[in-house]
């Protein structure tokens, strides 16, 4: 079985290398200012807005195992499985660390403390479901952003997923809204992802969300303390990298 070696996440997102282990972005404060239509000779309006500077730190994530050599010789096809499974581990923590990581013991700093919850007062639905939950964030996010942005990805648990995909009517009839390519509205994709917590679903525009990779992941063999004398081999999986929203 191919290893899960990274996440949806990163097929929407910004992804690119670096080789620096820190960078520092500018972070804008709510500006002031909206356009205006101007008479001949009259006065521009103008925008206004506070930048600070914010100091980014990558992280890494990375696991082992330890193998007899008799085993890497003999037993080569379980070698693959033990790789495979280090990749698809190192995966899932990756996407924990971009959502969730908190900034501290070696953790990279999560998007979670960047993204608002629901606050849509105005938006009522009777016998609301969770078909009807995502299509509310997304009408947040495009209404409050003047349509400045357009989520393109929801994150669910997923039992919650499983439990939306298997909404029935009073007939039995299944309940599913989605379109071609398991999309509820045009461009936003439903994931599963154990990230989440149950009863929990993140919706955003993931265009805006940058990583950064200072390693790419990589797997190594080599002895540490009494390996030799015991004809042990360490196998190490690991992965540097940064994230922030722009």
């Amino acid at each position: 079985v191919a290893p899960r070696d990274h996440s949806p996440i990163y097929d929407i997102s910004f992804v690119y290398p670096t080789d620096k282990r820190t960078i520092v972005i500018p972070e804008y404060a709510a500006g002031e200012g909206d356009a205006e239509w101007v008479p001949e000779g009259g006065v521009k309006p103008m925008m206004s807005a506070e930048v600070s500077e914010v100091t980014v730190v990558a992280g890494k994530v990375a696991l082992g195992a330890k193998l007899t050599e008799e085993t890497l010789t003999d037993l080569p096809q379980l070698v693959a499985e033990i790789r495979a499974e280090i990749i698809n581990r190192i995966g899932l923590a990756e996407e924990a660390g971009i959502l969730n990581g908190t900034g501290a013991d070696g953790q990279i700093k999560g998007v979670a403390s960047d993204m608002p919850g629901f606050s849509l007062s105005t938006f009522k639905i009777e016998k609301a479901n969770a078909f009807d939950a995502i299509v509310a964030v997304y009408t947040q996010v495009v209404s409050v952003s003047d349509m400045a942005y357009r989520p393109n990805l929801v994150l669910m648990n997923p039992i919650d997923y499983a439990q939306m995909q298997l909404t029935k009517d009073v007939n039995g009839q299944y309940l599913r809204p989605f379109r071609v390519g398991d999309e509820l509205i045009p461009g936003l994709r439903v994931e599963a992802s154990t990230a989440i917590k149950q009863g929990e679903l993140w919706v955003g525009d993931f265009n805006y969300l940058n990583i950064r990779d200072v390693w790419a992941l990589t797997i190594t063999f080599g002895w540490e303390n009494d390996d030799f004398t015991k004809n042990l081999v360490t196998m190490i999986g690991e992965k540097r990298l940064m994230a922030y929203i722009k």
